[in-house]
């Protein structure tokens, strides 16, 4: 739903949120989707930026790729996607990193404050 409070949603103020990923064995990894929850008003906002790890042993960590998706930050409620594609990563060990889009713009009531990030799932294929 596009209810945050539904308890399907997992929020996140003012933080970037990491996702550590083991895996049996080494995993061919092609897209990874994240789907988040927009809400201006309840100081929701959409995630811009996305970055992917990848490990040998999984403590060390080195960077596979960077996005940056350009969405506007609406007034209304939805979900949306961000999706990495043509990823071509064979790995056991996967970070997924999802950048928080820092302080609530002058346009919002609560300018300055630190904004919330929403998600509900990670998926990887």
């Amino acid at each position: 739903s596009s209810d945050y409070k539904d308890g399907h949603w997992q929020g996140y103020q003012g933080q970037d949120v990491a996702c550590h990923l083991h895996f049996d064995t080494p995993t061919d990894i092609h897209s990874v989707t994240i789907r988040y929850l927009q809400n201006f008003n309840d100081w929701i906002l959409a995630p811009e930026d996305v970055e992917i790890y990848t490990s040998k042993d999984g403590e060390s960590y080195k960077p596979i790729r960077a996005q940056h998706f350009d969405i506007e930050q609406i007034s209304g409620n939805r979900i949306g996607e961000l999706k990495l594609q043509k990823l071509k990563i064979k790995t056991q060990y996967l970070m997924v990193k999802v950048k928080n889009p820092g302080a609530l713009p002058k346009e919002h009531a609560a300018a300055g404050s630190p904004s919330f990030i929403f998600m509900d799932e990670i998926i990887v294929q």
